[in-house]
């Protein structure tokens, strides 16, 4: 079968109309592009494209060369998903009887929701590359069964797997389709290569938390160190211009012995090669890197010359507050000095931390930044994702609202580390990306409200629905997700009442008291005294 992958983000806007944005290998998607090549290695074809709002319409069409069967759609964010449904109904009105197939971390987060959207044929939860392969060879048979990972809309009926699994032996896997992206790459020098899947820390901002209790088996899996380097042989066997390979591997260092046979492993490929080839590495930082100075040493003779670390924020309290792993500023100081004495450049990830973000903790991140001198600093603004702990966070406390201040801090967040050890013209050079796209991060919080908002209302809908049936005890569990704002009294009113039906009675008074507080109504006052004679009955009783 001809399948059309397509990766997708709502995030970058290139001024060319071309399915790319100077696409380079080291940022090349994985996820889809391994999605290709378990297609391809079972037997079908396969075409890749790079969609972008500046294509996201007819221009997409002219890059694609054969008529699919199915379009395996690869969704990584909300809003990459708004985009998303743009390009599902336009292939559907130019390619009515083909497929569409949707993957990536958002369906998987919350596949119910994205499952509505009628254009989609196929949701996978989790792991796709068996499943992919599975659901084309049903296809072709035109017979449909329970596939794990899998949830299949076949006419009117929809069959939904009893299970999502992980893809236990990541060596298994044939390596990602680098080749199908070859017609949009401009930049061939750097490759990237994953060394695991998962992450063992559990930060509620990150998706990698919810993720891990979607499906079964071991979310944590690092790949076999004899296979990474084979992958390495098969890159420069390809492509002959290659200088440097891109290391995604965030767990490295939470098993020293690994990384310690990595760095061992990359040494010798280097001493036996030709081509000797740089290496950067995206990592956590975890201090037991410092009890062992040694690992530091191979660090530079691996020919490893860029490290990738998220240091999110210099304040202690959010980190905290966050549940990243423990380390201190001085650890990270520490860890950057050593690696400035060995020659090695370093990314540092920060974010800002809006609504947690204040004055106090602002300025603690700036000045532990400073005394790391990062080579780049990339910064973001902190983003909730749904079904993390973070969002869920968020539900509970009072939206604020984005301040001037927190624009100003944001904008000139770079601009304040950079001046102090960085050239005048480098630092102003360094610093003025934020400003590209800090309208699309306010907005993306909108978005966020906007669709807090939506599920409110519904809430809202199905309480009173389940509340006037007399399911009481329903009724109780969407009122308790409402968000109730100070004009909302009967939410607390018909709350009590339902409360008082199923028995929770001390819950009951307390929601009849905040009624009052809003709306005198003689109804709440005359529940309020049964919920009291109740009450007074059971302690009498007892």
């Amino acid at each position: 079968m001809q399948i059309c992958c397509i990766y997708i983000r709502n995030n970058i806007h290139s001024s060319s109309e071309l399915a790319h944005y100077d696409l380079r290998y080291d940022i090349m998607p994985l996820g889809i592009s391994y999605i290709s090549s378990s297609l391809k290695q079972a037997g079908h074809t396969t075409e890749m494209l790079f969609c972008v709002p500046n294509n996201c319409n007819e221009t997409i069409l002219r890059f694609i060369t054969k008529k699919p069967q199915v379009f395996a759609v690869s969704v990584i964010s909300e809003s990459d998903f708004e985009l998303a449904q743009n390009l599902f109904q336009l292939l559907k009105e130019h390619f009515p009887d083909a497929k569409i197939f949707v993957g990536g971390s958002y369906p998987t987060l919350v596949p119910d929701l994205v499952f509505e959207d009628n254009n989609i044929d196929v949701l996978c939860i989790g792991d796709g590359e068996k499943a992919s392969v599975e659901y084309i060879k049903q296809l072709e048979l035109n017979t449909f069964t329970k596939t794990d990972n899998l949830w299949i809309r076949n006419n009117k009926e929809t069959i939904k797997c009893d299970k999502s699994v992980f893809t236990e032996n990541l060596d298994d896997l044939v390596y990602p389709d680098r080749f199908g992206w070859d017609r949009w790459v401009v930049y061939s020098e750097q490759h990237k290569i994953s060394l695991e899947r998962g992450c063992k820390y559990q930060c509620t901002y990150c998706a990698n938390h919810a993720l891990s209790q979607t499906s079964t088996g071991h979310y944590v899996r690092y790949r076999d160190i004899n296979g990474i380097i084979k992958e390495i042989e098969d890159i420069q066997q390809h492509y002959n211009n290659v200088k440097s390979i891109y290391f995604d591997a965030e767990n490295a260092l939470s098993d020293l012995e690994y990384f310690r046979k990595l760095c061992e492993a990359l040494i010798k490929y280097n001493d036996q090669s030709v081509t000797k080839l740089n290496f950067s590495l995206k990592l956590n930082f975890t201090p037991n890197l410092l009890q062992d100075l040694n690992i530091i040493g191979l660090i530079k003779k691996a020919n490893i010359n860029w490290i990738h670390f998220g240091l999110e924020s210099g304040s202690f309290d959010i980190r905290k507050n966050f549940q990243r792993p423990y380390y201190t500023n001085e650890q990270i100081i520490q860890f950057c000095n050593l690696m400035h004495d060995y020659k090695i450049k370093i990314l540092i990830h920060v974010m800002y931390c809006f609504p947690f973000e204040t004055r106090k903790t602002y300025k603690e991140t700036i000045v532990c930044l400073k005394q790391c001198k990062a080579d780049i600093i990339s910064l973001s603004w902190l983003t909730p994702i749904k079904n993390t702990k973070l969002y869920e966070q968020l539900q509970n406390i009072k939206q604020k609202k984005v301040t001037i201040i927190d624009k100003y801090q944001f904008l000139t967040f770079r601009w304040r580390v950079y001046k102090t050890y960085k050239l005048y013209k480098q630092a102003i050079f360094l610093s003025i990306e934020p400003l590209r796209y800090f309208d699309k991060i306010i907005n993306l919080y909108k978005v966020v409200k906007e669709y807090n908002h939506k599920k409110n209302e519904e809430y809202k809908q199905k309480a009173k629905i389940e509340f006037d049936k007399s399911n009481f005890k329903k009724a109780v569990k969407y009122f308790n997700k409402i968000d109730i704002l100070d004009n909302e009294g009967w939410i607390y009113g018909d709350r009590a009442i339902a409360q008082m039906k199923v028995g929770n009675y001390k819950s009951a008074l307390k929601d009849f008291d905040k009624a009052l507080q809003f709306e005198s109504k003689e109804i709440y006052k005359q529940k309020k005294e049964e919920c009291l004679n109740k009450i007074q009955k059971i302690k009498k009783a007892s």
